[in-house]
């Protein structure tokens, strides 16, 4: 013989727990209205309902339907509801903390550009739900933003290609696409895709002195068998899309997915068939031995939930 299912949460009437609630608390259906403002009947109806649902009484009534005892069953709901109760408080008191007791300071770094297109569009959201909060930004290339990473110096870092290495925590990591930047109206601003080989025919933007200008460098003399020839190295990525927009070169770049992709109408992303390393692999990091704050951790799970959000989903680490 089969055992009778248990009541549907959504089935039984939430009402009808919390005058249940009330009357065991008060003794009485009597002080239970006085407590809550609803009709002693009322009340009598709601717990009627509740018992007929679960199929057992839960509370002896009096001889003038006054006074009641719990019986064994409603002694079990009212141990099981007063747990509840301070569960449902504690969740409640720690939404208030995280929605407006937050306060403090959050230390982060990150590129210009990254801070156009990413961060531009995220602390303003941020700062909305948490006022409290001071968000330090320092923007710096890629070899010193490592530095600060490694020694401890930042709660939070968002940069491309970033090193897997002992000294800092990769939280999530982004496969992007990595392209030529052309102004619009250029030779390869129609192409559905290109090479290094075919960006090697004009002039370059690239990044400074570095692995990433020395292996680009060295991909693209392998493929076209042809000297590059590069106008401007900088460790500005927004140097480089000025220079691209004011056709003075071409560059390659990583362009972001969703609300962060960049817009600017004089560019145009061309993808490229040849794979660069992890130059365009976006990585969001922490220091590997530094405590975070709870404002840090509040604003670096703002963050990932961004980023998950707009670019999809990253390989676990």
């Amino acid at each position: 013989m089969s055992a009778t299912p248990a009541p549907r949460l959504d089935f039984v009437s939430s009402p009808a727990i919390r005058y249940f609630f009330a009357v065991a608390e008060a003794g009485s259906f009597r002080g239970a209205a006085e407590q809550t403002g609803i009709a002693a009947s009322a009340i009598h109806r709601q717990v009627r309902l509740l018992e007929k649902q679960i199929g057992v009484e839960l509370l002896v009534r009096g001889r003038r339907r006054d006074g009641v005892k719990l019986t064994s069953a409603g002694e079990l709901l009212l141990y099981r509801v007063r747990l509840a109760t301070h569960q449902v408080s504690v969740a409640l008191q720690e939404i208030e903390e995280i929605r407006g007791a937050a306060s403090g300071k959050v230390s982060v770094v990150t590129t210009d550009a990254l801070a156009q297109d990413v961060f531009s569009l995220f602390l303003p959201e941020f700062t909305r739900q948490q006022p409290n909060i001071r968000v330090e930004m320092q923007i710096l290339d890629r070899r010193r933003l490592i530095d600060a990473l490694v020694e401890n110096q930042v709660d939070v870092a968002l940069c491309f290609d970033l090193p897997i290495r002992v000294g800092f925590r990769t939280l999530a990591e982004f496969q992007m696409k990595s392209s030529a930047l052309v102004p619009v109206g250029h030779p390869l601003a129609e192409k559905a895709s290109t090479t290094l080989g075919e960006c090697a025919q004009y002039p370059l933007a690239l990044p400074i002195e570095g692995d990433n200008l020395r292996g680009i460098l060295n991909q693209i003399q392998t493929a076209s068998r042809i000297r590059p020839r590069f106008v401007l190295s900088t460790n500005s990525f927004l140097m480089m899309r000025n220079a691209v927009a004011a056709d003075m070169a071409i560059s390659i770049q990583t362009r972001l997915r969703g609300a962060f992709a960049n817009t600017d109408p004089r560019l145009v992303y061309v993808p490229l068939k040849d794979s660069i390393a992890r130059y365009s692999n976006l990585t969001c990091c922490v220091p590997a031995g530094r405590q975070l704050t709870p404002e840090a951790g509040l604003f670096l799970a703002r963050l990932l939930e961004a980023l998950h959000r707009e670019l999809g989903k990253h390989p676990p680490f």
